[in-house]
Order: C-alpha cells, then structure tokens, then sequence
C-alpha cells in the first residue's frame, strides 16, 4: 500500500459512488464491482442528470464506448447543471478523480485547498 494516492478508474468509480451518496437521500443501488468502471460512472453520471433533468437543462451524452473524454464531459454537464460554472480539469483519469472529489466538496460546502503533486 502506497502513501500517494493512485488514480485509476477504479477510484473514479469509488468517487463517483461518494458523490452519489452526497446527491441522493435514497441513492440507487450500484454495482460494487462492474464489469466496467467507466460505464458505471456513466451510469451513474446518467442518474444525476435525470434527477436535475426538469430542473435544469442537460446535454445527452453519446452512448458509444466509454472513454475518458466522455467521463470528463459527463463531469462538465453535472458541474453546469448544478452550479452553472465549468473548472479547469483535463480529460485525464487523474483529473477526472479530483474534479467528482472538486464536486462532492462542493455539494458538501467544503472545498479542499491541499494538493499533493
């Protein structure tokens, strides 16, 4: 076990599932181990978005294979819908696992100003 954080899409995963548990009082149940990690964000990406769809407007995803690129837009839709706003993170596996933890201390009212590098 490392002291440095790995980011992986197994992390992305397990941040998004944080970040559901944040957005929803009953939140669905999610596959603890999918077969794919990138399509269960989506999937979950998906959830989030139905939840604001009415209250705010969304833009559909593409629905062909799932890639980074796809993760990082769904993120950008979800931080647009709900603050209105786009930060400044890259399309990396990385970037996507600070940008669901950049939104979840949002929803939360707390933002972390510590980075390791």
């Amino acid at each position: 076990m490392s002291i440095f954080k790995s980011y992986t899409p197994k992390a992305l995963y397990m941040s998004t599932l944080r970040m559901v548990n944040t957005l929803f009082m009953h939140p669905p149940a999610l596959d603890p181990n999918p077969k794919s990690y990138f399509r269960a964000t989506i999937t979950a990406h998906e959830w989030i978005k139905a939840d604001l769809k009415g209250i705010v407007p969304s833009k559909e995803a593409e629905k062909s294979e799932m890639t980074v690129e796809q993760v990082h837009s769904s993120l950008v839709a979800i931080e647009l819908m709900l603050f209105g706003e786009k930060s400044a993170f890259d399309a990396t596996i990385k970037d996507c696992c600070l940008y669901t933890e950049y939104l979840e201390g949002r929803l939360h009212g707390y933002a972390s100003n510590c980075q390791m590098m």
